[in-house]
């Protein structure tokens, strides 16, 4: 049985705005996921369901807090247009194992809290449900960006089935579009709980969960909730960073910058940094379920290659 992981986006602080959705009705401030099913439809004593029976579906959730933007006038510029600051190739290093082979919450850790490579083998073709005219714009911009930086087989679904679908959902048909999930397969305790969370509560904003074949490593589905009443500024930030996670860079890390995967960081937009990352994931040397020990020194390699720089400005801070 395939593997789930999952990750989210919480508030997002802007200038002179908290970015979080408006109040909705009957939200409880605590949830608890106890079964494969989701609570309103869940028959099954919570005794009998905390532990996944034997051969179910193992879980692998983390969580992503939304990164804090700085003003500008265009909140999407191109990362090139930016003003990053610098980071050496050895923080390139790091922040790639940090945040493609970590998680903050996970069932298939090594002894060192490492979780193996997990990318995309296979064309990925994407459908998208409840989306606006610009929400379908920005989709398809960064799926033209994606494509270009890793070479991915990635366009909309049209005759072949989704393995990727991207959701919309407003808070009326939130229930069904949890219980969609629950259906397809056992979530367990961890995905289980973050789904719940992001069902009844306000402060997660989206939520993403991916599907690994234990056997390759291999992502084999992707599945997106973004909630429907949220700002357009919010709605862009969740499209960026889920789709991305979905493919494979799933952690994040105080210590990344300039980047999206970062709790504390300024960034909405992936920046030269995430653009390596993206790169260095899928080049065809990095294959699906490898450790922390095999991609070391070809981290290392590929970073040569893709960002040569001077020797004094390798590890300069």
């Amino acid at each position: 049985m395939p593997r789930l992981r999952s990750f989210e986006i919480c508030c997002i602080a802007l200038t002179g705005l908290i970015g979080c959705a408006p109040s909705l009705p009957e939200t409880p401030k605590e949830v608890t996921w106890e079964s494969p099913l989701p609570p309103a439809f869940d028959t099954t004593p919570a005794a009998n369901s905390t532990t996944p029976a034997k051969g179910k579906k193992e879980a692998t959730a983390r969580s992503v807090q939304q990164p804090t933007p700085t003003p500008r006038a265009s909140t999407f510029a191109n990362a090139a247009q930016l003003n990053e600051p610098f980071y050496s190739n050895e923080q390139l290093h790091q922040n790639f194992l940090s945040i493609a082979m970590r998680a903050e919450a996970a069932d298939d850790v090594d002894s060192s809290g490492n979780i193996a490579v997990a990318k995309w083998l296979t064309p990925l073709r994407y459908h998208l449900e409840g989306a606006t005219p610009e929400d379908a714009k920005r989709v398809a911009g960064l799926v033209r960006r994606v494509r270009e930086l890793t070479g991915i087989d990635i366009e909309p679904s049209f005759a072949r089935a989704p393995n990727v679908r991207l959701s919309f959902v407003p808070f009326r048909t939130r229930n069904n579009a949890v219980y969609r999930l629950a259906s397809e397969g056992d979530l367990g305790p961890a995905v289980g709980n973050m789904v719940a969370r992001w069902r009844d509560t306000e402060r997660e904003k989206c939520l993403g969960l991916i599907s690994v074949d234990p056997g390759s490593g291999a992502i084999t589905k992707a599945d997106i909730l973004i909630k429907d009443e949220l700002p357009a500024i919010i709605r862009d930030a969740c499209i960026v960073e889920e789709l991305v996670q979905s493919l494979g860079l799933m952690n994040d890390d105080p210590r990344a910058r300039p980047s999206i995967f970062n709790d504390s960081q300024e960034y909405l937009d992936l920046t030269s940094h995430d653009e390596f990352l993206l790169r260095i994931l899928y080049d065809p040397r990095v294959r699906p379920g490898m450790t922390v020990r095999q991609m070391n020194p070809l981290v290392q390699q590929i970073i040569r290659e893709v960002r040569p720089l001077p020797a004094q400005v390798q590890r300069r801070a």
